[in-house]
């Protein structure tokens, strides 16, 4: 041994020979421990896995009897359309058998002959006074019912020759009914320009929950329309949910039906169909339907300026690029709004189509996309987290952790300062406008008479331009009051200028 080397006594080689065993057996303890929490890890993620198979399919079936209810009350409602119209022949023949008899019981031979050679003229003109006398019951039954209650329950108006001037006024009676549950206008004369009247009695009346207008002259562009006005609706916690809005057999639909659908959008929408949640994609009809609706609501974005997609094109059609939490609103909406029923030729499980199958594609597109980044992080996170747990450095970083959490929120705080929480508007899409523009200095003061009319009405349009370079909290250069404190004096709402020259109160 030489001169320079220690001589390492026994004792200290026992105890290094000791601490290794030891730091061995202390190895092989966590590798035991490692390997039995990763296996309970994956039963885990088994259990959970098999649980949310269950959920899904649990809310498949739910979904499934919701589509089977609304149908069932669609049928519903038009069978007692019918038993009303039946009970009102009935009692309109009871009466013209009451004048015939009265008339014969008088007596009036040469009447009576006169009336047998113009019998068969006649008839088919008394059939024609027999369906107006049907039209003019059914409203003077819900005016009436009005006119003494200043409520109504149900508006049965189904075939009841209602054009939209007759609507218009109509419109402002069933505005004021508190009660108002079933609103049946199918079968009627109605065009877009009763779409802002419709527009209001969804966005207002508290209770309705089932609106018919099946087989009008509405367009495809009303698709738009609706879901705003039911967007705003469920914002609303004082409105009872819409249950459904019936829209088939519209004019705007059956000449869809009959055009050319875009190949484009067929292509994407046969694609979503493979999916659990594309069944109502079962039959070519649904599909082309669809996929003219899908365009229509497209172009009925970028019409109203959305902010979400003014970086994409009118042909574009990309629905997924748009937010998360919108999308999930617009699909919401867009469930209520039945387009075509279903049909049993293409097998028993075809469903109805409602509008929100446009949206499937982008569904799909954004759950396909954020689910490997999620389940690969926390699998990750969750194995490391279980290796790491066990080791002395861990305990002692978990302890430096929890020391120092302010400063960690601190630090996230301060690198995302562009984040803002979605604000609370009447207008379904304003949530996420401050995402897409830039930060700016606004005016502290403005001039009131510039949004508001002669009539004193806040004009919304006039108020949006206005509040691009003005600040919520600016005041009125005359009064001295903010845009609140005049709303709150005033109790006035103001009044929306929707596309198409249609007025939509707010």
């Amino acid at each position: 041994m030489a001169d320079g080397d220690e001589v390492v006594p026994p004792d200290v080689l026992a105890r290094i020979s000791e601490e290794n065993e030891r730091l061995k057996q202390e190895v092989l303890s966590l590798k035991e421990k490692h390997e039995r929490e990763k296996q309970r890890l994956e039963m885990q993620v088994r259990g959970e896995r098999s649980i949310a198979e269950r959920e899904a399919e649990l809310n498949r079936e739910k979904s499934s009897d919701l589509e089977k209810m609304k149908m069932q009350m669609v049928t519903l409602t038009r069978k007692l359309d019918d038993e009303v119209t039946a009970k009102d022949q009935v009692v309109g023949e009871t009466h013209r058998l009451e004048r015939k008899l009265q008339e014969l019981s008088m007596g009036s031979a040469a009447g009576g002959t006169a009336a047998g050679g113009s019998a068969g003229a006649s008839g088919e003109e008394e059939r024609s006074r027999e369906r107006t006398s049907q039209v003019s019951t059914k409203l003077m039954r819900v005016v009436d019912q009005w006119m003494r209650c200043k409520d109504i329950q149900q508006a049965l108006l189904r075939d009841a020759a209602i054009n939209d001037l007759a609507f218009a006024t109509l419109a402002q009676a069933l505005v004021d009914c508190p009660s108002l549950q079933t609103l049946d206008l199918s079968r009627n004369l109605l065009t877009m320009d009763s779409c802002s009247d419709l527009c209001q009695l969804i966005t207002t009346a508290p209770c309705l929950s089932f609106i018919s207008l099946a087989e009008n002259l509405l367009s495809l562009r009303c698709v738009g329309y609706f879901m705003t006005a039911i967007m705003e609706r469920q914002t609303t916690k004082r409105l009872v949910p819409l249950d459904l809005l019936d829209l088939q057999g519209n004019e705007g639909l059956q000449m869809a039906l009959a055009q050319a659908p875009p190949q484009e959008l067929v292509a994407k929408l046969r694609e979503a169909a493979q999916s659990p949640s594309g069944k109502a994609l079962t039959s070519p009809p649904a599909i082309d339907l669809a996929s003219h609706v899908m365009r229509s609501l497209w172009r009925f974005l970028h019409d109203t300026q959305h902010p979400q997609v003014k970086n994409t094109t009118v042909d574009e059609y990309a629905f997924q690029s748009m937010d998360k939490v919108t999308l999930h609103k617009m699909d919401t909406a867009l469930m209520k709004i039945l387009l075509l029923a279903a049909d049993e030729t293409f097998g028993k499980e075809a469903k109805a189509v409602t509008a929100n199958v446009v949206l499937l594609p982008a569904m799909i597109y954004q759950a396909q996309a954020v689910r490997p980044d999620t389940v690969g992080s926390q699998s990750a996170s969750n194995a490391r987290r279980s290796v790491q747990e066990g080791s002395p450095v861990a305990a002692m970083e978990k302890t430096k952790l929890k020391r120092q959490p302010s400063q960690k929120k601190m630090q996230k705080v301060a690198s995302e300062p562009l984040q803002e929480e979605p604000k609370v508007s009447s207008d379904p899409f304003a949530d996420l406008k401050s995402a897409f523009e830039p930060v700016k200095e606004k005016a502290k003061s403005f001039n009131l008479k510039q949004i508001v009319s002669r009539t004193g009405t806040v004009l919304m349009n006039m108020l949006e331009r206005l509040l691009e370079n003005t600040d919520i909290d600016a005041v009125d250069v005359e009064s001295n009051m903010t845009l609140l404190e005049f709303a709150c004096t005033t109790g006035n709402l103001g009044q929306w200028p929707s596309a198409g020259g249609c007025l939509t109160t707010l």
